[in-house]
C-alpha cells in the first residue's frame, strides 16, 4: 500500500524556446520532503516531478549542486528561487530532455548523503515504477562530513553509516582516517546498491562533486570516477586532483571528539592541500560562484549522458 503524497500543481507553463520546458505537460511539487534541521532557509521546489507523458523516467538524487544553486535567479541563503530557471538551465532538467524523460528530482542544498540515500529509498518505495519501462536514477554523493549533525537520524533510521560515529565500533576495529573514509564510501553505496537492487527497471549512475571515490568494491551500478570539480577544471585546461574530504571543519572536530581514530598527519597534510587547489580553482573560475553556473551544468549534463552508458540507450 502506497503512502498518500501532498503534492500540489506548480502552474508552471511550457516554454517552448527551451529544452525540456517546451514539452512539459504538468509539474508537481510536494513540501514534505526531509530537510535537515541545520539547513536555516528551507528550499523551495526540493522535490518536484515534471510530467512530460514519457514512457520512462530520470529520478535525480542530490544537494545544492543538483539543486542549481548558483543558476539565473536562484540564491538560497537570501530567499531567491525560481523553478523555471531550475527546469532551463539546471543539469538535471538537461539530461531529461537529452533521454526523452520525465523528471523527478530531490535536491536539497546542504544536504548530506544519509538524507539522500534514505529519502531514495521512500521516493521508490512511493513512484508506482511498473508505469515507467526504464527509471534512470542519477545519484549525487556529497562529502562525508554532514552526519555529524545528524546523530540522531544516523541510530534513527539503522543507517550503516552509524557505525562510523560509534566509538565501541571504532575501538574494536582501530581504523585510520583514510580506512575510515574507505569505510564511508563502501556502506554508503552498498546501501544505494541495496535499494536499487529491488528493481529491474532501474539503471543507476553514482558520481561526486567534491572528492574522489574512496572504494574499489564492485557495485550494481555505474560510478563516474571524476569529480565534477575536477572535470570543470579539465574543461578549463587545468588540471587538478580530487581529496576524499572537504570540509576541514569537520575534520577538526573529529579528531577532538574522536580518538579512537588514527589521525596520520601526512595523509592529512595531503589533503588539506588538495582541498585548497579545489577552493582556488572555485573561487577563480568564472563558471562557477563557487556553485556551477549555467554552461557548467549543460557540460557536466552532456558527461552524464555519455559516462553513464545512457547515451548508447538512446
Amino acid at each position: 500500500m502506497r503512502t498518500v503524497v501532498a503534492w500540489y500543481d506548480s502552474e508552471l507553463k511550457a516554454d517552448e524556446a527551451h529544452g525540456l520546458m517546451h514539452s512539459i505537460n504538468k509539474v508537481l511539487i510536494r513540501d514534505d520532503c526531509y530537510r535537515p534541521k541545520h539547513i536555516k532557509v528551507p528550499a523551495q521546489y526540493a522535490e518536484l516531478w515534471a510530467k512530460r507523458n514519457k514512457k520512462n523516467l530520470l529520478l535525480n538524487i542530490g544537494e545544492s549542486w543538483t539543486y542549481g544553486e548558483g543558476l539565473q535567479d536562484i540564491a538560497t541563503a537570501i530567499g531567491q528561487f525560481d523553478l523555471g530557471s531550475m527546469l532551463r538551465h539546471s543539469f538535471g532538467a538537461r539530461l531529461a530532455n537529452m533521454l526523452d524523460t520525465d523528471f523527478y528530482q530531490y535536491a536539497v542544498p546542504g544536504n548530506s548523503n544519509l538524507a539522500m540515500s534514505h529519502t531514495l529509498k521512500r521516493i521508490l518505495k512511493e513512484l508506482d515504477t511498473s508505469k515507467y519501462e526504464k527509471i534512470y536514477l542519477c545519484f549525487q554523493v556529497t562529502e562525508p562530513s554532514r552526519e555529524m549533525q545528524q546523530l540522531n537520524e544516523l541510530v534513527q533510521w539503522n543507517h550503516p553509516l552509524k557505525n562510523l560515529y560509534d566509538k565501541k565500533y571504532l575501538a574494536e576495529k582501530k581504523l585510520d582516517l583514510q580506512q575510515w573514509l574507505e569505510k564511508y564510501d563502501s556502506y554508503l553505496y552498498s546501501y544505494i546498491d541495496d535499494i536499487v537492487s529491488n528493481y529491474t527497471n532501474v539503471n543507476t549512475v553514482v558520481w561526486k562533486n567534491f572528492c574522489c571515490t574512496n572504494t574499489t568494491s564492485q557495485y550494481n551500478f555505474k560510478i563516474i570516477d571524476e569529480s565534477w570539480i575536477q572535470f570543470s577544471a579539465k574543461t578549463n585546461g587545468y588540471k587538478i586532483n580530487m581529496p576524499s574530504f572537504y570540509n576541514a571543519g569537520w575534520l577538526d572536530d573529529l579528531m577532538r571528539d574522536y580518538k579512537e581514530i588514527s589521525f596520520k598527519h601526512k595523509y592529512i597534510g595531503k589533503q588539506l592541500k588538495v582541498i585548497e587547489q579545489s577552493n582556488k580553482y572555485l573561487g577563480s573560475c568564472p563558471d562557477h560562484r563557487p556553485h556551477p553556473r549555467e554552461v557548467q551544468h549543460s557540460l557536466w549534463a552532456t558527461n552524464i549522458y555519455h559516462k553513464s552508458g545512457w547515451a548508447n540507450e538512446q
